[in-house]
C-alpha cells in the first residue's frame, strides 16, 4: 500500500535555520525538496571531507588475509586517516610503477636479456647496436657493412639488432622499425616486478592491520556524511524576502503524521502550510505491507523500480507470482531442498544481506519444492524411488504432460493480467474508463484460446469472435475520455498494435515452460554423463566433479532464467497492463543515521 504523504511548506527566520532543522532532524517524517541548488557555507569543504574520509575507509579490508590479526589502536582517529591515506597513496604509486613495469618487459622481452650499459660503451667506441623488428614475410634483411643479429621472432615479427661503425639509411631498413633501447635490462625489470608485487602485498598486509580501527572510522565517515547533508538542506532552504531575513522549506510527510509536524511547529516557533498533493506534484512514494508481503521489497529495490505515488502497488500479487514463477522456471524439487538447507545453513554466518531476502528464498524454496514434487522432478533423475513417484501429478507427468504445462502457462498468464485489468476496474469505477479495461479482460480471454488454438492446435470456439468484438468496442469507447482525445488520440491509432501485443503477452507465459523444460534437460544430460563415466574409483570420482560442476551451471542458468524472466512477467507485461510506469521516487525522510539506509 501506498501511504498518502502531505505538502509542507515552512517558514522561519533565517537565524533559527539551525534550531529547526534540528527539530526536523530529529523528529524524522520530512523528506525535504531543495527549492535551490546548495552552495556556500562549508559544503564544499564538508563534501571533499566526505570523499576523503570514505576512500580511507574502503581502503580497509572487510576480510583479513590469512594469519592477520586486526588491532584496535589507541592512536588518535585522525593519525589513522593519515596513515591509513599514506597507504592508499604509496599502493597508487606502486600500482602505477608496476603497470609501466609490466608495460616495458612486454616491450623488450623480444630482444633478449642484455646490459644497456655494454651498448653504450660499444658506442662510445664507435659501434653503434641498433634493434629493429620487421614483418614476418620481409624475412631478415641483409644490409651491406652490417652484422644482422637475430634476435626472436613470434607470429607476425621478426626482432633483430644491426652492429656496425655507421647509422643504416631508412632506403635500406626497408619496412622494419626501430625499437627503443631499454635503460636497464630485461632481468634487472623482471627484478623490479617482482620486488614492486612484494611492496604491494606488504602494503595490503599494513592496511589489513589497521582494520580493526573500520568500526572507529566509519563512525567518523557517519558523522561527516550527516554534516553534508545537514548543509545540503540549509543551503538548499529558499530566502523569502529581499532582506534575507525569511528562510522557507518544502517536503513531503505521512498524512498520518501531521499532528506531530504541528505539535513540531510550535516546539520549534516556525510557521507552516499543510496541503494536499497538487495535480503536477510528485510526492516521494513509502510502500507500507502486512509482514508477510514485504519480502518482496527486496527484489524492488535489487531491480530498483518504485511505482510513483498516484500508480498502484502491486506488491502482494508480485510476491505469489513471482514465487509460482521461480517454481516453475528451476523446476526441481532437488534443487529447492538444496536452497533450504543453505539457507539453514547461512543464518548460522554472520553475512550481511538485505532484509527479507533471506524470508523471500524460504517461500521461493518451498514453492519449488512443490511444483518439483509435482511434476516428479528431482535432480533430473529419470527413475524415481516409490515415495517420490507417488507425489507426481498425472496430468503434469504423463503422456501429453507438455502440452499440458503449456496450456496451463497460457491459463497463467491470461489469469495474472486479468487480475491488472481487474485492478483497474476498481481503481477507475465509476470512471466511464473501467468499461475498458473490461473489455482488455474480454481479449485477453479470447488471446487465450487463441494461443491455444495456434500453439497447441486445439480447436477454437468461434462464438468467442464476438466477445472479441465486444471487448474491442468496449475498448475503443472507454479507453479515452472525450474531453481528452485530442491529446491521447494516439491510444486509437496503436489500438491495432495493443490488440496483437495482448495475444504476443499471453503467449510469451511460455517460456515458463521453455525454460523449466530446459533446466530439466540440462540436470538430465549430465545425469547421463556421469552414470557414462562412473566405471571405478576413480572414474567415481570424475563422475562425482561431473554432476557438481553440471548441477551448479544449472542452477546459476535457471537463476539467470529467474532474474530475466520470471521478474520480466510482472514488471514488464504484468505492469504494462496495469498502466504502471515505475515512475516513484523512494520516500527518504531527514533523520539521522540515514546514511546507513542509502548505502544498504
Amino acid at each position: 500500500m501506498i501511504v498518502g504523504m502531505r505538502k509542507l511548506t515552512l517558514l522561519c527566520r533565517a537565524a533559527d535555520r539551525d534550531a529547526v532543522l534540528f527539530g526536523l532532524r530529529g523528529l524524522g517524517l520530512v523528506h525535504v525538496e531543495q527549492l535551490r541548488q546548495p552552495v556556500g557555507d562549508g559544503l564544499d569543504e564538508a563534501k571533499q571531507r566526505l570523499t576523503y574520509l570514505r576512500t580511507a575507509l574502503d581502503a580497509l579490508p572487510d576480510v583479513l588475509p590469512e594469519g592477520v590479526q586486526a588491532r584496535v589502536s589507541e592512536d588518535p582517529i585522525e593519525e589513522v586517516i593519515e596513515h591509513v591515506w599514506r597507504l592508499v597513496h604509496e599502493a597508487d604509486d606502486l600500482r602505477d610503477e608496476l603497470a609501466g613495469l609490466v608495460q616495458e618487459e612486454k616491450r623488450i622481452a623480444p630482444l633478449g636479456d642484455f646490459d644497456p650499459q655494454v651498448v653504450a660503451e660499444l658506442a662510445a667506441k664507435g659501434i653503434h647496436v641498433r634493434c629493429f623488428h620487421t614483418p614476418l614475410r620481409r624475412g631478415l634483411p641483409r644490409i651491406e657493412d652490417f652484422i644482422t643479429l637475430e634476435l626472436s621472432r613470434d607470429r607476425d615479427r621478426i626482432h633483430f639488432a644491426l652492429v656496425g661503425r655507421t647509422e643504416p639509411s631508412e632506403d635500406t631498413l626497408g619496412q622494419a622499425t626501430e625499437v627503443r633501447l631499454p635503460k636497464q635490462s630485461l632481468s634487472a625489470v623482471r627484478f623490479r616486478i617482482a620486488w614492486v608485487r612484494d611492496a604491494l602485498e606488504r602494503n595490503a598486509l599494513r592496511l589489513a592491520e589497521r582494520s580493526g580501527d573500520k568500526p572507529r572510522l566509519a563512525d567518523v565517515v557517519h558523522s561527516a556524511f550527516e554534516k553534508v547533508r545537514y548543509l545540503e538542506i540549509r543551503q538548499g532552504m529558499d530566502l523569502a524576502d529581499a532582506g534575507q531575513e525569511l528562510a522557507v522549506l518544502t517536503g513531503w510527510f505521512p498524512a498520518r503524521n501531521e499532528a506531530q509536524i504541528r505539535a513540531a511547529a510550535e516546539a520549534f516557533s516556525f510557521g507552516l502550510l499543510v496541503s494536499e498533493p497538487g495535480p503536477h506534484d510528485e510526492p516521494p512514494t513509502l510502500i507500507e505491507n502486512p509482514r508477510w508481503v514485504r519480502p518482496i521489497h527486496t527484489v524492488m529495490d535489487m531491480i530498483g523500480v518504485l511505482p510513483g505515488y498516484r500508480e498502484t502497488d502491486f506488491s502482494p500479487i508480485f510476491l505469489l507470482f513471482l514465487s509460482l514463477f521461480f517454481a516453475m522456471l528451476v523446476g526441481d524439487a532437488g534443487y529447492g531442498l538444496l536452497f533450504t538447507g543453505l539457507l539453514l545453513a547461512a543464518r548460522k554466518l554472520p553475512l550481511k544481506v538485505p532484509q527479507g531476502l533471506f524470508p523471500l528464498l524460504w517461500v521461493m524454496s518451498l514453492c519449488t519444492i512443490a511444483w518439483g514434487a509435482l511434476t516428479g522432478t528431482w535432480f533430473g533423475i529419470a527413475r524415481l524411488p516409490g515415495p517420490l513417484a507417488d507425489l507426481r501429478v498425472d496430468w503434469l507427468t504423463s503422456e501429453g504432460a507438455e502440452q499440458n504445462i503449456m496450456l496451463l502457462c497460457f491459463f497463467i498468464g491470461a489469469t495474472h493480467l486479468t487480475i491488472a485489468h481487474l485492478w483497474n476496474v476498481i481503481r477507475f469505477f465509476p470512471d466511464p474508463r473501467f468499461l475498458a479495461q473490461i473489455g482488455w479482460i474480454c481479449t485477453t480471454w479470447v488471446m487465450f484460446y487463441a494461443a491455444r488454438a495456434f500453439v497447441l492446435l486445439h480447436d477454437f470456439p468461434s462464438p468467442l469472435l464476438y466477445v472479441l468484438a465486444v471487448g474491442a468496442a468496449l475498448i475503443v469507447l472507454f479507453m479515452t475520455p472525450v474531453k481528452r482525445l485530442k491529446e491521447d488520440w494516439i491510444g486509437h491509432v496503436m489500438f491495432p498494435l495493443n490488440l496483437i501485443g495482448n495475444f504476443v503477452d499471453v503467449v510469451s507465459y511460455v517460456r515458463l515452460f521453455a525454460v523449466g523444460a530446459a533446466t530439466l534437460a540440462v540436470a538430465s544430460a549430465f545425469n547421463a554423463m556421469a552414470a557414462e563415466t562412473a566405471q571405478g574409483l576413480f572414474t567415481g570420482l570424475a563422475a562425482a566433479l561431473i554432476l557438481f560442476l553440471g548441477h551448479t551451471l544449472n542452477i546459476l542458468l535457471a537463476m539467470m532464467g529467474v532474474l530475466v524472466h520470471g521478474v520480466r512477467l510482472n514488471t514488464l507485461e504484468f505492469a504494462t497492463h496495469l498502466g504502471l510506469q515505475w515512475k516513484g521516487r523512494k520516500y527518504s525522510p531527514f533523520r539521522r543515521r540515514e546514511m546507513d539506509e542509502d548505502e544498504a
